[in-house]
């Protein structure tokens, strides 16, 4: 994330094929998923920025803005 820890408090596990690479962010529809392998994916309810109180997908989509092809993770 830009440089940033993010630490994701809630999610659910979205049902397969998912075809997103491990660490990609997609935004779809209001909804926030990240790959995570073997085409499967989060779907990201609550996470939390370093130094920052937790907050909804929604409140994070809003303040962060992900953009096409941002990642979680090393590359």
């Amino acid at each position: 994330h830009r440089g940033g820890r993010v630490k994701i408090l809630a999610a659910t596990p979205t049902p397969p094929p998912f075809l997103l690479a491990p660490g990609s962010l997609l935004l779809n529809h209001g909804r926030l998923f990240v790959g995570c392998g073997q085409n499967s994916a989060l779907r990201l309810e609550r996470l939390q920025t370093a130094g920052k109180p937790a907050r909804s997908a929604e409140e994070f989509i809003c303040g962060y803005k992900p953009r096409e092809n941002d990642f979680f993770g090393a590359r």
